[in-house]
């Protein structure tokens, strides 16, 4: 649930069966221009990206899923005869609920994921940076 305001948020955060929750803190986008080359037309073209980035915070629940849903990156040594193969197909069922998670984040801030990619990090305790970015045009260059 996208929370539309402070007083919202904070409304979200009471009980136990609270519902996970997002609240947009800011939003900010610039176009930067890239130097390429279009292999198709063998020429040198400038693309321009549009990049969105979104600073969002999420309530206890959320917080939760975000933590739980994170496959560690340090294994048992090889010594426990698990090979790293079978410690991520194990934790497999993490990685599934990490991209459920951030499918939703996506869903409740409205990101169209047919033209660009997509990163949601945490940055500190249950604040959280969202970037998108995505190809807006190309030209070629003189």
């Amino acid at each position: 649930m996208l929370a539309k305001n402070d007083a919202q948020f904070e409304e979200q955060q009471q009980g136990l069966d609270a519902e996970p929750t997002i609240q947009v803190i800011s939003k900010g986008s610039v176009v930067d221009t890239q130097p390429g080359w279009n292999a198709a037309s063998n020429q040198a073209v400038d693309e321009r990206f549009l990049v969105e980035t979104i600073a969002i915070r999420l309530n206890h629940v959320a917080l939760n899923e975000w933590l739980d849903s994170k496959t560690p990156v340090c294994y048992p040594p090889s010594d426990y005869g698990i090979s790293w193969d079978e410690y991520k197909a194990k934790n497999g069922k993490r990685e599934k609920r990490r991209e459920a998670l951030e499918k939703r984040i996506r869903d409740d801030l409205g990101i169209d994921m047919t033209q660009g990619s997509f990163a949601v990090n945490q940055i500190v305790a249950e604040f959280f940076a969202v970037v998108t970015m995505r190809k807006i045009c190309e030209t070629p260059r003189m």
